[in-house]
């Protein structure tokens, strides 16, 4: 189930977006792993935005995810 995806964060600069793949999915969140080995920024808790600065993948919120290209049908 990988898919093309952007991580919209709401920050004190603004908004921003990264690419990520999604690969999987629980009822509320989506499973990400950054594109190319990149940092991925996410937010935690109520102290803003933390960097992580290693491969792997992350749980996102559903609604900070839009995907960039159709599923495909089987």
């Amino acid at each position: 189930m990988e898919r093309d995806a952007i991580v919209h964060l709401d920050g004190w600069g603004g908004r921003t977006e990264q690419p990520c793949v999604v690969v999987g999915e629980t009822p509320k969140r989506y499973r990400v792993r950054a594109k190319w080995n990149s940092e991925l920024r996410l937010p935690k808790g109520r102290h803003g935005l933390t960097l992580i600065l290693y491969p792997g993948t992350h749980l996102v919120p559903k609604r900070a995810i839009t995907f960039t290209e159709q599923p495909h049908a089987e």
